[in-house]
């Protein structure tokens, strides 16, 4: 089987599963975002933490897990500023002794901060938008319109670039990506918006469009973050849990910036137009 067929696979298998888990209701698709938030987490900490000591992964992942089962209980934002609190004391008053000694440096203290403090905010608290959405009035189908935006986008950014593309869009990030099909994604997201017409009553044509096509463009945006995290750590995927297309993050990271957007548009009720 060729690379490309066992991607395909893969793809037609993901979307297999999510049709279950609609078809199970919004407890199993919590359910399967939880676990998504658990995997993206372990995979995020393989990359910001790779050249860290293992204690130091240890203590990010645990505080990323208990951040996240916190927010089920309570409130994720709440959740996440009280585990900054703990973790930021255990890098700067605790780990410092425990495992550095006096060979730490002011310099690499700032940096584990730095990336203990982006791990919480990318990887922890951005993504539990996608759990807050299904909490919502309509939540089901919000979810939806979100990962079918982020797709579309995603399929018509290839078409276009493997077709039209000869623009690099930012070949310090993600050489293989161009203007043309950056152009291309955000026009297949905006289409998404007229499927959904229907399903979101009291949200006009026009304004589900603009909404779908922000989502593609912020979904594309949370791609080349992504390529960002990874050419720091000098590997190709974040993960290889899915076969053909790598990590799990490789596979959300479009949907963790699209979140927040799909969040305040349902919640508030937004009408562009």
């Amino acid at each position: 089987m060729t690379p490309f067929q066992l991607r395909i696979l893969s793809a037609f298998t993901l979307i297999g599963v999510m049709y279950l888990l609609f078809m199970g209701g919004p407890v199993f698709l919590k359910l399967f975002v939880l676990l998504t938030m658990l995997l993206i987490q372990w995979e995020g900490c393989q990359l910001l933490f790779k050249d860290s000591p293992p204690l130091i992964f240890k203590v990010n992942f645990s505080m990323g897990v208990l951040a996240t089962f916190l927010g089920v209980m309570t409130h994720f934002f709440a959740s996440l500023s009280f585990i900054f609190i703990i973790g930021a004391c255990l890098h700067v008053f605790i780990l410092p002794k425990l495992y550095f000694q006096n060979k730490i440096t002011v310099q690499s203290l700032q940096n584990q901060m730095f990336k203990f403090s982006y791990f919480l905010l990318y990887i922890v608290g951005v993504p539990s938008f996608v759990y807050s959405i299904l909490n919502l009035e309509q939540g089901t189908t919000w979810f939806l319109f979100l990962i079918s935006t982020t797709l579309a986008s995603d399929t018509f950014a290839y078409l276009a670039g493997r077709f039209f593309g000869k623009t690099p869009l930012i070949p310090l990030l993600s050489p293989n990506k161009t203007l043309e099909g950056s152009i291309g994604g955000a026009i297949g997201s905006s289409l998404v918006g007229i499927l959904f017409y229907s399903s979101l009553p009291g949200t006009s044509l026009l304004s589900l469009m603009i909404i779908a096509l922000l989502s593609g463009l912020f979904g594309q945006m949370g791609d080349l973050l992504e390529s960002l995290l990874k050419r720091n750590a000098g590997q190709k995927d974040s993960g290889f849990l899915i076969p053909g297309h790598g990590g799990v993050l490789d596979r959300v990271d479009g949907i963790i910036l699209s979140a927040p957007w799909i969040y305040w548009v349902a919640h508030f009720n937004l009408k562009l137009f």
